[in-house]
């Protein structure tokens, strides 16, 4: 990994020059995410704002650079563009996918979902991984959210893995000590009990993604009490044979048992991933009917609202510690950026 701690980058005026804000994506824990056009050709690009007062914050906001500037050749990986940062907080910018998360655009009413798409999808995520883990790089928080369409047009299938803040590199190590992070419900046995994680930790969260779109949105370690959900993680407890897998096919059920393994040097890795058979087929085989049944979302469409709200319970805890005077907010700096 390049040694970013001794470069020099343009400051906040720069970037307020050269761009307007346009409006708000979406937050989280670890930054807040703004749609912004730059002023001279129009371009759209997203800007993700992290709070960098802190040596240890910068040192986390300088790794992900380093990580996307290594991962910039791939076309089924966001693309870097830019970066900016102040003493205060730093600004990363990429390419703005227009097509939204990949479970807000099939999860429509209106949209036709099935497993033959949903193979399309997984066939350049696994290509993504295939050229993330070939980089020694770990994604370390793999989850739907985190898969975004390239377009909105109905007949385009692309998509990008995107948000690379808990990434880590390997150093050229086979597996790395981790502390918990991510999504509980997509994370690893290893990565749950902090343990060590390794390419397999993010081929256990793929097993759980196809699991949900295959089947229209059921995850199969869900549980409101997160106790549970995290013995059933820990043991691999899940059902195969639940209602929504009977119009699925064998093969696609079969990469799912090979993901979801306990023992990570048991997982499937990216490249057996890829040349399954599953992801080889074609709607016209003799299963074919199978393929192209349009699959049930509604499940797909709970979980979707389900994890709105979390989202927004998220946003009024950070407001009360913001009004409880409990240190500096994100928000608080919000006018360095644009006046």
């Amino acid at each position: 990994m390049m040694d970013q701690s001794s470069h020099t980058y343009p400051g906040i005026q720069v970037l307020r020059q050269q761009f307007y804000m346009v409006k708000k994506l979406g937050g989280g824990a670890f930054g807040t995410v703004y749609l912004v056009q730059r002023k001279e050709s129009k371009e759209m690009l997203a800007a993700k704002h992290q709070k960098a007062n802190k040596a240890a914050e910068m040192k986390y906001i300088r790794r992900e650079l380093d990580i996307l500037h290594m991962l910039s050749e791939s076309d089924t990986i966001v693309r870097l563009v830019d970066y900016f940062e102040s003493s205060l907080q730093s600004i990363i910018l990429t390419e703005y996918l227009t097509g939204g998360e990949l479970f807000e655009r099939i999860s429509s009413r209106e949209y036709n979902l099935t497993e033959e798409k949903c193979r399309e999808f997984v066939t350049q995520v696994v290509t993504g991984l295939i050229f993330i883990h070939g980089k020694g790089v770990l994604h370390l928080d793999m989850k739907p959210n985190n898969i975004v369409c390239v377009s909105r047009k109905e007949e385009d299938l692309r998509i990008k893995i995107i948000d690379f803040g808990l990434a880590r590199c390997m150093d050229g190590e086979q597996s790395i000590p981790i502390t918990t992070c991510g999504t509980p419900e997509f994370m690893s046995p290893e990565v749950m009990k902090c343990t060590r994680a390794s390419p397999a930790s993010d081929m256990w969260s793929l097993g759980v993604i196809i699991f949900m779109m295959v089947t229209g949105g059921f995850s199969p370690f869900y549980s409101h009490k997160q106790l549970k959900m995290q013995r059933k993680i820990l043991r691999g407890n899940y059902n195969i044979e639940h209602q929504q897998f009977a119009s699925v096919s064998r093969e696609a059920k079969d990469i799912v048992r090979a993901l979801l393994v306990v023992v990570p040097s048991n997982r499937m890795t990216t490249v057996e991933c890829h040349d399954h058979k599953w992801l080889g087929r074609r709607a016209n085989t003799d299963n074919g009917m199978t393929e192209v049944r349009r699959l049930e979302t509604q499940a797909m469409r709970r979980w979707l609202a389900r994890r709105r709200w979390i989202r927004a319970c998220h946003i009024v805890r950070a407001t009360i510690r913001l009004t409880a005077g409990k240190g500096p907010g994100y928000l608080s700096s919000e006018e360095e950026i644009w006046i």
